[in-house]
């Protein structure tokens, strides 16, 4: 019962967190003109909570929705960032978007100089869950060799590869 109380506070906080940085995010995006000097920073801003949002190891305080919302933002501030292309296909693909999963993905490996894990895996997964099973094998098995070939495999990333090795039956 201590435990269970201690971890919904931990939840509670990171909510009351989450929502005055989110809170912040909206007053920048109001009153920081779209310029360059300004777009790198707030693609970064947007990108990293976008990323938490889609990616929160704890589902309670995911939000695929807001993570998308924050993503298309970054990318119209960094169209060229891989990164941000990247956090927006996750992002898509966590809000049950498959196919503009895919689009931003394939933007993210365009600007990339390589395919990372995360670009594979979940690829993969997108392709899957648009009934292209070979498609899916083959960008599944392009993840896990990111993966071998120096990737740190973090909780996160192991995570993704759990995910992916479930759906696709790997």
């Amino acid at each position: 019962a201590e435990e269970a109380q201690r971890v919904a506070l931990i939840h509670r906080k990171a909510e009351e967190h989450y929502r005055s940085v989110f809170s912040l995010v909206e007053e920048l995006m109001t009153t920081v003109p779209a310029n360059a000097k300004h777009n790198r920073s707030l693609a970064d801003v947007y990108g990293d909570l976008a990323w938490f949002l889609a990616t929160c190891s704890d589902p309670q305080l995911r939000d695929p929705t807001q993570a998308v919302e924050l993503a298309q933002l970054a990318a119209q501030r960094a169209p060229d960032q891989a990164r941000v292309w990247r956090t927006c296909g996750v992002a898509h693909y966590r809000n049950g978007g498959y196919r503009q999963s895919v689009d931003a993905l394939t933007k993210a490996i365009e600007r990339g100089p390589d395919v990372t894990a995360t670009d594979g895996l979940f690829l993969a997964m997108a392709y899957w869950q648009l009934g292209q099973p070979a498609a899916a094998r083959t960008w599944y098995r392009k993840g896990m060799t990111a993966v071998r070939t120096g990737c740190p495999d973090g909780e996160l990333l192991a995570s993704i590869r759990q995910e992916a090795a479930t759906l696709l039956g790997e």
